[in-house]
């Protein structure tokens, strides 16, 4: 039996206006090489480049025969929450026939291994950027009473 490793590679660059990726695909025979192409940790060049000029983004595992997908694995970025905050932190999540469902969060540049869940760094992002915007809210009212008042 075959299967088709499709691995989806970028520049490192996580805005859309600056982030380009690519594709590329290869075959091997037996289940256990294409299982070593899906990491379920991402350490700087182990197995694969994570920083630098190139990295991995996904990794997807096809059955030849039967076109079943079955394994791959994902980077998240946490964009949305300020400028360059998809560089705070990254997740690699997948699943593998072998172990399961897989997530792995890493902090900052550095890449440093951390044991929280993504879903908790993403409610948090979303709380920072809600008390930052209602912040910005709360002064503008004030700066828009202050003028009221002062053209009363």
């Amino acid at each position: 039996m075959a299967y088709q490793i499709t691995v989806e590679t970028g520049n490192g660059y996580r805005c859309a206006c600056c982030a380009s990726t690519w594709e590329s695909s290869s075959w091997v025979d037996t289940l256990e090489e294409a299982l070593q192409q899906v990491p379920t940790e991402l350490v700087d060049g182990e197995p694969h480049s994570f920083n630098g000029d190139i990295e991995i983004e996904e990794v997807t595992v096809i059955d030849g025969t039967s076109g079943e997908k079955i394994a791959w694995g994902k980077a998240w970025w946490s964009t949305g929450y300020g400028r360059y905050s998809g560089y705070d932190y990254t997740c690699w999540s997948g699943y593998r026939p072998d172990s399961g469902a897989f997530e792995t969060v890493y902090k900052g540049q550095g890449r440093q291994q951390i044991d929280t869940s993504w879903a908790d760094i993403q409610a948090g992002l979303k709380e920072k950027q809600r008390v930052e915007e209602l912040a910005k809210a709360e002064a503008k009212l004030a700066e828009a009473q202050a003028k009221i008042k002062q053209l009363q």
